[in-house]
């Protein structure tokens, strides 16, 4: 399923002017579109009419945007502490959501991609210092974006579906007061979101086929490690074991794989 990343190439993505750090264009065949009869995928279906309507501002235009929330992309995820390390400044924060927060994801589709198949997905990674990322919303209702200084109006602008990832990585403290985060859990994550991406292309906005990966400072890292490694069986286990797309539980053997397509 991630063999839209193969081959990808990492540099500069301008969105309307707009230089983007580090990026990862992915426009390969689409293997596994649609549904499937595996139970675990059929969990991680798509709702297609489960969005909330917001209204943004971009370059002084108003523009609807389609809120998909929080979707958690894999069907086993690791549950997180309430209370996790508050960043850079010391201190803690307390997390919303504990079950699905670190792996999950907000889809937002402007009024333009409605109904476009063909329109980019851009995937916005946010893994400042390879520190764990708890979903966030890079667009918020009644807000004003430029076209020419952020990155989240090039994207509206231009007609992409963006989506924020979030992802388990250094720092995360579990449940049972694991480290759930530790290596290679950010770049699985992120395999993994793209798989769901994949997995429901048919149902969701936008193509699976044209993915756009952004990050910068640890984020960029992750970029180019999400591109370079495709179907690789190293990640094969590390994927089962949080249901990902296309992974498959078998008795005597939790860990077997299969890929779709």
């Amino acid at each position: 399923m991630d063999r839209s990343l193969i081959g990808a190439q990492r540099g500069s993505l301008a969105l309307a002017a707009v230089a983007v750090p580090t990026s990862v264009v992915a426009a390969a065949p689409a293997t596994g579109r649609g549904h499937t009869a595996d139970p675990q995928d059929a969990a991680l279906e798509f709702g297609s009419a489960a969005y909330t309507t917001i209204a943004v501002t971009v370059d002084g235009r108003p523009m609807s945007v389609r809120w998909y929330q929080e979707i958690c992309y894999v069907a086993d995820p690791v549950a997180a502490a309430a209370r996790q390390p508050g960043g850079p400044g010391g201190g803690t924060t307390t997390i919303p959501d504990t079950a699905c927060g670190y792996q999950s994801m907000n889809v937002f589709v402007p009024e333009s991609a409605f109904g476009d198949k063909r329109t980019p997905v851009y995937f916005a990674v946010d893994n400042s210092g390879w520190r764990a990322s708890h979903l966030r919303a890079s667009v918020t209702v009644g807000t004003s974006y430029s076209s020419s200084t952020s990155t989240v109006g090039a994207a509206l602008k231009a007609g992409y579906v963006f989506v924020d990832v979030a992802s388990r990585s250094r720092g995360l403290i579990g449940a049972d007061g694991s480290a759930p985060g530790k290596a290679p859990a950010a770049v699985v994550d992120a395999k993994a979101a793209v798989r769901y991406l994949r997995l429901n292309d048919a149902a969701m906005p936008g193509s699976a086929e044209r993915i756009v990966v952004n990050g910068t400072s640890g984020g960029g890292a992750l970029v180019s490690i999400l591109g370079a490694p495709g179907n690789r069986a190293e990640y094969t286990p590390h994927l089962a074991a949080i249901g990902a797309a296309g992974t498959v539980r078998k008795a005597g053997n939790p860990l077997a794989t299969r890929h779709m397509g």
